[in-house]
């Protein structure tokens, strides 16, 4: 066996070094093209002289290969380190969120203290991905660290701390485009500031992991072996931990964040061969440093609208395909209640009058109390008629999109028989927002319907996947849950590498991304308020069908539903709802989950008065979110979906958390 695994990482050393020799050959192509006649022999020389193209290939195009290749090479390193210790194929910084906690810490402390140099970027940038580390560890401590349980709360975190970094982007207006392009992974350059950083950081990580190697590989094995055979696992595992993290901090001070290629270069060096832990760190080096470079080099090649992506948000396009194939088996479903459980034991009375009097309580307290430059008032008839025309529409518009997002969601959880499923969990708003973007470059965007058919047909494929994931049957609730978050933060890095092409169609993603209602128009808030009734009239139809789906397909099947034909009704159902209210909302609210859930605990068991309750708090939180958005930093506004995903994000861990215990 040993001369066998000797000879195939062998092989795979071949595989890496050829895919590193077509992208340098591609780096070759790209400078000759850009710097033809160039002497190279004195070209340092020629660039302190103040030689234009010489500054310019010596200043910018050979630090940016530099920092291409050595980014590359630590996000695989990290990728493979992750990997191995935690026993999860699908660890690396972005889906453990430590890219994001590092990046929502730099932009945090870049806005609040500007000017910060590289040493104390690298530092905070060190605590916010500690920080993410241990919370992603804190809470799948409780699932036994398995794999479904690491991914899912990584996952989560990326889109609570995504959330958060774009409500710092939109305050920081002056620094908006530049902050999002560093985040999005641009690897442009004015000096090798940023490589000199990268080169004595990963430097003495590449020396640590030499005679660390052995080591790792005995992660392969049980921990209980191990600690036989005289190893400190705790130890040795929160030192491989801590080196993983600050080379992903490092890298992310440096550039912003690069996903999946972490993910994608162990697995591809798995996939050559390469089996010893020696040869897998120096192929997955050798392949991570060879897709970063090729990915950037692409970009240069294609022209000057696709010089304006980032490298970063690209990788997503790489890390999709191999994401969902290492999900096309579900994993292990971590030591939960029942997929179908009540995660709330107690029955309660239902409260339906009580709560729809609220909500109508909070829609007329948010057209009614405000805040001025003069502090808090209640207006007097004469001041809320002038005001009503504007605010009207406003509230209307998110209450008929948080009750859209609450059925949705409760339609989801059933659909797929898994009480953790949203819209926005589970990519399908994401799906909504990428749709009408290609609708916008597909079909002119001058047709008022473009977006909306755009948004309903990308929902659409999103849960399609979902229902194709869920006939696995109830056992395989989470790998559900997992594909479907999975494809929720690919497409939103899809998403964002889109919104930075320099085309004036895509100044409104800004506004559907963080979720502002600020641009509701009279007709938009009642066609959304028609679409959230009739889409409640449709769900209480279906409710059988519901009923059934949510005990399995076996059972619906026993029971003698028509599956496919159920779970078509409620694929289109989940859709329009879903499309129609993130154009308004934005992608990240969380109302899909919390909504059905508080609904559950104040005591709508069956489905139509669940459905009732839902639409109910739906529409009560989304009021709520936009009103409080308006009026706490007054005169700024922050957009109610970004300051409903701050409450529901968390919710959403805590409710994770809660169903380990």
């Amino acid at each position: 066996m040993k001369p066998r695994a000797q000879s195939s990482s062998a092989n795979a050393l071949i595989v890496g070094g050829l895919l590193l020799a077509l992208a340098l050959v591609l780096t070759g192509f790209n400078l000759n093209a850009a710097f033809p006649q160039l002497g190279w022999h004195d070209l340092a020389r020629r660039a302190r002289e103040g030689d234009l193209p010489a500054a310019i290939a010596f200043y910018s195009a050979l630090p940016r290969i530099a920092v291409a290749m050595l980014c590359g090479a630590g996000l695989a390193l990290c990728g493979t380190i992750y990997q191995q210790v935690l026993r999860n194929p699908l660890a690396e910084p972005s889906t453990l969120g430590v890219s994001s906690g590092a990046y929502l810490a730099v932009s945090a402390l870049s806005w609040l203290l500007p000017g910060l140099g590289m040493p104390e970027r690298i530092l905070i940038a060190m605590a916010g991905a500690g920080l993410a580390m241990a919370l992603v560890l804190i809470l799948a401590w409780g699932h036994g660290l398995s794999v479904l349980a690491l991914s899912l709360s990584g996952l989560t975190l990326n889109l609570v701390f995504g959330s958060l970094a774009s409500m710092i982007i939109t305050f920081h207006r002056d620094g908006m485009v530049s902050l999002s392009f560093w985040g999005s992974g641009a690897l442009r350059q004015n000096d090798w500031g940023a490589a000199e950083t990268l080169v004595f950081t990963l430097l003495p990580a590449a020396v640590a992991l030499l005679p660390a190697a052995r080591s790792l590989s005995l992660f392969s094995i049980e921990d209980e072996i191990m600690a036989g055979l005289g190893v400190s696992v705790r130890a040795f595992r929160l030192l491989a931990l801590i080196l993983a993290t600050w080379i992903a901090a490092v890298i992310v001070a440096c550039v912003g964040i690069i996903g999946f290629v972490g993910l994608a270069a162990p697995w591809l060096a798995h996939l050559f061969g390469a089996r010893r832990m020696a040869a897998r760190l120096l192929v997955s080096a050798m392949t991570g440093t060879a897709l970063l470079l090729a990915t950037d080099q692409l970009l240069i090649a294609s022209g000057p609208m696709a010089q304006s992506i980032p490298a970063g948000s690209l990788t997503a396009l790489l890390g999709a395909p191999v994401l969902l194939w290492l999900l096309r088996k579900p994993k292990a479903t971590p030591p939960t209640a029942a997929a179908g459980a009540s995660v709330f034991s107690i029955p309660r009375a239902p409260t339906m009058p009580a709560v729809l009097i609220l909500a109508i309580l909070g829609m007329a307290a948010a057209m009614m109390i405000g805040r001025d430059a003069h502090g808090w008032h209640i207006l007097d008839y004469d001041r809320f008629a002038k005001v009503l025309p504007w605010r009207w529409p406003r509230v209307l518009g998110s209450a008929a999109a948080g009750a859209a997002l609450g059925i949705a969601g409760s339609s989801l959880q059933r659909l797929t028989a898994n009480p953790m499923a949203s819209p926005e969990v589970l990519g399908v708003s994401s799906g909504a927002i990428l749709g009408a973007l290609l609708a916008m470059f597909i079909a002119s965007p001058d047709l008022p319907v473009t977006q909306d058919i755009g948004a309903v047909a990308g929902s659409g494929v999103v849960v399609a996947l979902l229902a194709l994931s869920a006939r696995r049957g109830r056992s395989a609730a989470g790998h559900v849950l997992m594909v479907g978050i999975g494809l929720g933060t690919v497409l939103s890095a899809i998403s964002s590498a889109i919104a930075l092409l320099p085309d004036p169609r895509f100044q409104i993603l800004q506004l559907w991304i963080v979720g502002s209602t600020d641009g509701i128009s009279p007709l938009s808030a009642v066609v959304m308020a028609v679409v959230a009734m009739a889409g409640l009239g449709a769900a209480c139809l279906l409710r059988r069908w519901q009923a059934m789906l949510q005990l399995g397909a076996p059972f619906a099947i026993a029971g003698g539903v028509a599956v496919g034909r159920a779970q078509m009704a409620m694929l289109m159902l989940v859709s329009v709802l879903c499309a129609i209210a993130t154009l308004i909302v934005g992608p990240l609210s969380f109302i899909g989950l919390m909504a059905p859930h508080l609904a559950e605990k104040l005591g709508g068991r069956r489905v139509v008065s669940h459905l009732l309750l839902t639409a109910i708090l739906g529409a009560l939180i989304m009021v709520l979110a936009d009103w409080l958005g308006r009026n706490l930093s007054f005169p700024y506004e922050i957009p109610a979906g970004l300051l409903a995903t701050l409450i529901g994000g968390p919710y959403y861990l805590w409710l994770f958390h809660k169903r380990a215990t």
